[in-house]
C-alpha cells in the first residue's frame, strides 16, 4: 500500500511532461510496483503507455526484468513485447 502511495506521489510530483527522463523512470517504477503486488491491469496500463514513448520501456527491459515475471503470460504483455521486438 505504501509503495503504491509513494510511487504515485513521485509520478505526480515529477510527471513526464515536466521531466521526460526522470518522470518516465518514476512511471516505470510504478509499473513494477503494480506488477509486484498483483495489480496486473494497472501494471499493464502503465507498460502499454510506457512502451510508446521515447524514454519508456524497451524490448530487452520487458523481456528480462524479473519484476514482470508474473505478467509474462498475459496477452496484453505479449502484445507489447511483440510490438517492441526488433526486426531481425
Amino acid at each position: 500500500e505504501n509503495a503504491v502511495k509513494f510511487g504515485t506521489e513521485a509520478t505526480e510530483l515529477l510527471p513526464i511532461s515536466r521531466d521526460a527522463l526522470f518522470g518516465s523512470l518514476y512511471e516505470k517504477e510504478l509499473a513494477k510496483i503494480y506488477g509486484w503486488i498483483g495489480e496486473k491491469n494497472k501494471a499493464l496500463d502503465k507498460i502499454e503507455y510506457m512502451s510508446i514513448i521515447p524514454a519508456g520501456f524497451h524490448y530487452g527491459e520487458l523481456l528480462y526484468e524479473p519484476s514482470f515475471d508474473n505478467l509474462r503470460d498475459e496477452p496484453r504483455f505479449q502484445r507489447v513485447l511483440n510490438n517492441l521486438k526488433p526486426n531481425s
